[in-house]
C-alpha cells in the first residue's frame, strides 16, 4: 500500500511478509545419503577452519551411526559481500563463543575464512544437494 492509501485507512494496518528466504549453508559429500545435523559449535569450527575433515570426532557425536568419510571439508561460499553473507556471519559469532574473537576481528560481510586465503567464487547453493539442519 501507498502511504497516501494508508493514510486513508480507518484503522492501522498491519503489514506481513509476503515472502521470507532462509539462509542456510549446505554440503554435497559423496554418499551420504541422509540429511547431517551440526551443532552451532561444529559449524563454526568448519568455517574457522578448526575442523577441517568430515570424520573429525564433533561432527561424528553430531551424527552417531552415520559413517562421514576421511576427506577434507572443503568450505564454498560467496566472494562478494551481500545481505545473505553478512547474516549468515553475524549468526556464528551469536550462536557459540567458539571463535568470537576471530570473528569479530573480521567484517561481517567477508568472514575469516576469506581473510585465511579460502575464498571462491562457487556458491554453496549451486552444487550442494543437503541442508545443514
Amino acid at each position: 500500500m501507498t502511504d497516501e492509501q494508508i493514510s486513508k485507512l480507518s484503522v492501522k494496518p498491519l503489514h506481513f511478509p509476503s515472502v521470507l528466504g532462509g539462509v542456510v549453508p549446505t554440503y554435497n559429500i559423496a554418499g551420504i545419503t541422509q540429511d547431517l545435523k551440526f551443532t552451532a559449535e561444529t559449524l563454526s569450527g568448519i568455517f574457522l577452519g578448526t575442523i577441517t575433515k568430515w570424520d573429525d570426532a564433533r561432527l561424528a557425536k553430531d551424527n552417531p551411526g552415520v559413517k562421514l568419510p576421511r576427506a577434507d571439508i572443503q568450505v564454498v561460499h560467496r566472494s562478494d559481500g551481500s545481505g545473505t553473507t553478512f547474516v549468515f556471519t553475524d549468526y556464528l559469532p551469536k550462536s557459540t563463543p567458539i571463535g568470537k574473537a576471530k570473528w569479530e576481528q573480521t567484517l561481517p560481510s567477508t568472514g575469516p575464512w576469506a581473510s585465511a586465503g579460502r575464498a571462491t567464487k562457487v556458491s554453496p547453493a549451486r552444487s550442494s544437494k543437503h541442508r545443514i539442519r
